[in-house]
């Protein structure tokens, strides 16, 4: 069963939230999110190599239940951030 994520994060971007897409302890997908720059990535490809996925397990990134979110809102942002992808592309 798949399980969504919205946790803080930081990087040379700044402080933004990351969007984790699930299954069981392996990122399906993420987002992650900086002021107006929005970062996507899966397991074939990414949006910049600097954001790459996720490569730990859930439990040793610290996810707990305090940090779900809806596949709504997952599927929200995901769609936002491969719309602005394309459209810098």
């Amino acid at each position: 069963m798949k399980k969504y994520y919205a946790h803080y994060a930081e990087s040379e971007d700044g402080i933004g939230v990351a969007y984790f897409e699930v299954e069981g302890e392996i990122v399906l997908r993420q987002v992650e999110v900086y002021g107006e720059r929005m970062y996507w990535s899966d397991q074939e490809t990414e949006a910049d190599i600097r954001h790459r996925i996720c490569d730990q397990p859930v439990s040793v990134v610290g996810l707990t239940a305090i940090d779900e979110t809806s596949p709504k809102e997952f599927e929200r942002v995901w769609r936002l951030a491969r719309r602005e992808s394309e459209e810098e592309a």
